[in-house]
């Protein structure tokens, strides 16, 4: 019998490459495209519809996400009621997003119920009724919601770093205030809807067990819309960042919310993909530095992350975390500390190819399956690679050195060009 020798730990390599799957393109009537991920394997298909939609495009505060949520509430022929009874019924999921850039609205449900619910989701999509009544009650609980998140410190500190990092005033740096829910109006989202969605250019990504059918259904019911060219907002995106300590004074006393960064290079810039190497040591998984000594040795907090937002008109770096008032400062300190680390020297090999490996996983479990791999795909969009990106991600982070990560940061994380936020 064969006993193996557990006195040493197994060897770390990376694991094996994502098999990545190019969407077959089909151009509907009035030319948006149609992404098809076909799929036998699962009775489940997923529907999903992207535009250009986001916040950065509204005239109005809050006028983007309400459009984009009130969708469910009623067409001009069926009620929000009958809408998510008729969903339920299906077993089906419906989600209405929005972000900076884009607005989506994705459908799960069985391959024989998609029939059944793509004439409804057309109708919503296409008829939204936003009436008085139903978008009264709507807009009550959102503004109720904003107030309870405006007594955490965590919000407060978001809401003033996005004004801060990407400039007031600007598409990205826009944020709401408690008095915007009494300014808006059914006629704001009419006006929204009219000019972003009615015949504006979008997507659609299909997944799973999908015919010639269920192809001439989707024609049927949103290729005969005809389609203009889309509408670029006016204003800048962006602005030059803030940089330096920014508090703000809170009545929550107890705890004290940091955010600390700056904006970033491009996703086509060819750093980028270093820095999400450099991002995942310093603070992007749980066994990173800032995790390492923030939480672990020290104490401060119950967890401390770093994440990379890619935007289309420009990106962002972000340290964020929660800590006890009492020590507020000794927490940024130690901050800066592992940023200046990082700067001041070579990452160890060892260290790094436990990072590149976790990323490796990461992404091997994020493209696992047809309907992962769609979600994935709705992320890339904007760039000309497509599926490839993560192709050309995987193979510029395992060719990322110590070297490397020390430029990188020696360039984009000299502590007198990022801001720092604090609400306490």
């Amino acid at each position: 019998m064969h006993y193996p020798d557990r006195s040493t730990a197994p060897k770390i390599e990376l694991s094996s490459k994502p098999r990545l799957i190019e969407p077959m393109l089909i151009r509907l009537s009035n030319h948006n495209p149609l992404y098809v991920f076909e799929s036998f394997d699962s009775d489940a298909v997923r529907f999903d519809l992207i535009l250009d939609a986001g916040s950065a495009f509204q005239e109005k505060r809050l006028t983007a996400g309400s459009t984009i949520a009130m969708l469910r509430e009623g067409t001009l022929t069926h009620s929000g009621n009958h809408i998510n009874t008729r969903i339920e019924y299906h077993g089906a999921y419906l989600e209405l997003k929005s972000s900076k850039d884009i607005a989506w609205l994705s459908v799960v449900c069985l391959k024989r119920g998609l029939s059944y619910l793509l004439p409804l989701i057309a109708e919503l999509f296409f008829q939204p009724a936003f009436a008085v009544n139903a978008f009264s009650l709507f807009n009550r609980r959102q503004k109720q919601q904003f107030i309870l998140n405006s007594q955490k410190n965590r919000q407060l500190a978001i809401r003033a770093y996005n004004q801060l990092v990407f400039g007031a005033g600007t598409r990205y740096g826009q944020i709401a205030e408690e008095s915007d829910f009494d300014r808006l109006s059914t006629s704001d989202l009419h006006s929204f809807h009219s000019k972003y969605y009615s015949h504006a250019p979008f997507t659609i990504i299909l997944s799973g067990p999908v015919t010639s059918s269920t192809y001439s259904l989707i024609d049927q019911l949103f290729g005969q819309h005809p389609t203009e060219t889309s509408i670029a907002p006016d204003g800048l995106f962006v602005s030059q960042a803030a940089t330096g300590l920014h508090t703000v004074k809170s009545e929550q006393s107890l705890q004290s919310a940091i955010l600390m960064g700056r904006q970033l290079m491009p996703r086509s810039h060819p750093d980028f993909f270093g820095f999400l190497v450099l991002n995942t040591i310093l603070g992007g998984y749980f066994g990173s530095r800032l995790m390492s000594n923030i939480r672990e040795d020290k104490g401060y907090t119950y967890g401390i992350y770093s994440q990379v937002l890619p935007l289309r008109h420009g990106s962002s770096f972000t340290i964020t975390t929660e800590v006890g008032a009492t020590v507020t400062e000794n927490s940024l300190d130690e901050i800066r500390a592992e940023i200046q680390k990082l700067i001041e020297s070579p990452v160890d090999e060892q260290e790094l190819l436990k990072v590149k490996n976790f990323l490796n996983g990461s992404y091997l479990r994020a493209l696992d399956g047809i309907y992962n791999q769609a979600e994935k795909f709705r992320a890339v969009l904007d760039l000309d690679a497509k599926m490839d990106y993560y192709r050309q991600s995987l193979e510029a982070i395992a060719q990322t050195r110590p070297e490397d990560i020390q430029r990188i940061a020696t360039q984009w994380l000299q502590i007198d060009e990022m801001v720092t936020v604090v609400v306490k």
